[in-house]
């Protein structure tokens, strides 16, 4: 609760006086969100929503989603894999959680990506150790995020509302399962696992 008088008091109006520079740190934040767990992707969604509204919050916080958390997979992928996989691939639940991330079906890791409280961080490094395909896990992320990203807007516009109103979760849990039907779909059409 104390963190959105803090974002009430202080954030907002440092936003209204210096516009330029916060659109540019928020945003920025946001694209590392992925690349380091301990930033909270979470207040800076809310932010973007507070500021810009549902749409153009939205908007501009999927873009800076998406391609934060598609060059954290593609790093995790091509550069910290063989670092990682040396140091642990003689753990036996190691091997085990490679191999269930290799064949999770697309379905199921939109289901994961689109979970409010999933770390992108921890994703990026399975996805990218398993050696996922990069058009599935671009996939994913494209569909997952938006729920993930409505959530976190969702929350900072009206944080008592989302857990006293019924109808607020309720609209969240049926953009979940709607994120899986489209994923299903798609997986599909597309032929992808």
């Amino acid at each position: 609760m104390k963190i959105f008088e803090f974002i009430s008091d202080f954030l907002l109006p440092f936003i209204d006086d210096s516009a330029f520079l916060c659109i540019f740190l928020n945003n920025i934040l946001i694209f590392s969100e992925p690349f380091l767990p301990f930033l909270p992707g979470s207040i800076f969604i809310s932010l973007n929503f507070i500021k810009y509204g549902s749409i153009l919050g939205f908007l501009i916080t999927y873009i800076f989603m998406i391609c934060g958390s598609f060059c954290s997979f593609i790093v995790m992928k091509k550069l910290l894999k063989n670092i990682i996989s040396q140091k642990f691939f003689k753990k036996k639940n190691f091997i085990k959680f490679i191999n269930f991330m290799s064949s999770i079906n697309l379905s199921y890791l939109v289901l994961i990506i689109s979970l409010p409280f999933t770390s992108s961080f921890l994703l990026n490094i399975c996805c990218g150790i398993a050696n996922m395909d990069n058009k599935k896990y671009l996939i994913s992320i494209l569909i997952g995020k938006l729920v993930f990203i409505y959530f976190w807007g969702f929350v900072g516009l009206c944080f008592l509302e989302s857990f006293s109103n019924p109808i607020s979760i309720l609209k969240v849990l049926i953009m979940i399962v709607l994120s899986y039907i489209l994923s299903v779909m798609i997986k599909n059409k597309f032929n992808i696992n």
